[in-house]
C-alpha cells in the first residue's frame, strides 16, 4: 500500500485518464485513494473532484433524492 515506485504514481495516470475522458468527478469508496486521487488532481493541475461513494449518496439522501 504505500511502496514507492519509480515512473509516474498510479494514482496520477488515473487522474490523468480521468480528465482524458471528460470525467468532473472521480468517486471511489476507498479512504486511502480520496487522498491519493485528491493528490494527483493537484498534481496534474485538471479539475476534476474526487468524492467518497458514501458522500455523494448522503448527499442526494440530504436532497431528497433529486
Amino acid at each position: 500500500m504505500f511502496v514507492e515506485s519509480e515512473g509516474e504514481r498510479p494514482s496520477h495516470k488515473r487522474v490523468s485518464q480521468a480528465a482524458e475522458s471528460g470525467a468532473s468527478v472521480m468517486a471511489t469508496a476507498c479512504p486511502f485513494c480520496v487522498v491519493n486521487f485528491e493528490d494527483g488532481v493537484k498534481t496534474v493541475g485538471v479539475d476534476i473532484k474526487v468524492r467518497d461513494v458514501a458522500e455523494i449518496i448522503a448527499g442526494l439522501v440530504g436532497n431528497g433524492g433529486a
